[in-house]
């Protein structure tokens, strides 16, 4: 189940990062059968709520705060954006 980040506030969040395809697949997995609202920005990532992260323990994953665009400077943003785009 897909939900919209901008309910849920930023410091509720937390990006878990996959380290591989079948690893993401199965966390995504377990996300649907425990019905967990989630968002997939890609590179095998799920954002869930900080609440639901113990259904992941046992995958190897890095954890990632997610900020709120808001609050994060103009300068900063645009250097992230052009280094994303300069990535793919």
């Amino acid at each position: 189940m897909l939900f919209d980040k901008k309910n849920i506030p930023p410091e509720k969040l937390i990006a878990l990062k996959f380290t591989d395809a079948e690893t993401f697949r199965r966390a995504a997995r377990i996300a649907v059968e425990h019905d967990i609202p989630v968002d997939t920005p890609g590179s095998y990532t799920l954002i869930i709520r900080k609440s639901d992260k113990r259904l992941f323990k046992g995958f190897p994953f890095e954890d990632h705060t997610v900020a709120d665009p808001e609050k994060v400077p103009p300068e900063e943003l645009h250097r992230l954006r052009k280094q994303r785009f300069h990535a793919e």
